[in-house]
């Protein structure tokens, strides 16, 4: 017999939300640049929060064995991203704290929520006042024009 596996979570810390699986990370309901391994460093954390995420796993899962990489430096550049996208620091940290020679672990409070129940984010305010006006402003002028209001077509 065969167990239905979860729905899809999706993660919500802070002004942040994460969906694992469209691979975003949203601050406010606005999508940020980062991918590849800081967010699935991300993923890795929230599933676990609270718990230690060992250097090892995190080199087993992003790094398999037949792949040659400066392993130090590929995780600290990897933290580092996901610390900038976070605007989290390692000496003050609000979301990742390091856990020196042994790993890695989100203090911050996580919500779990099925994926397809969370609403979508509403856009930002910003974004669709310049089409709008690209739209409105000329088609006000062409009924403006045509109707003559205001004695238009007699000025020019």
């Amino acid at each position: 017999m065969k167990l239905a596996s979860p729905p899809p979570q999706t993660f919500r810390f802070g002004a942040f939300e994460f969906d694992p699986r469209a691979g975003e990370l949203r601050k406010q309901g606005l999508k940020l640049k980062i991918y590849g391994q800081p967010l699935e460093i991300l993923g890795m954390l929230l599933a676990r929060p609270g718990e230690v995420i060992t250097r090892e796993e995190l080199q087993k899962k992003l790094w398999p064995g037949d792949t040659f990489v400066d392993f130090e430096h590929s995780l600290n550049a990897a933290i580092n991203r996901l610390r900038a996208a976070l605007d989290d620091s390692s000496e003050t940290p609000r979301f990742v704290e390091t856990l020196p020679r042994r790993g890695y672990r989100f203090i911050y409070s996580v919500n779990r929520a099925p994926a397809e129940i969370l609403a979508p984010a509403a856009p930002h305010p910003r974004r669709w006042v310049a089409p709008l006006l690209l739209a409105v402003v000329p088609a006000l002028l062409a009924v403006l024009w045509t109707l003559n209001i205001g004695g238009l077509q007699d000025r020019i």
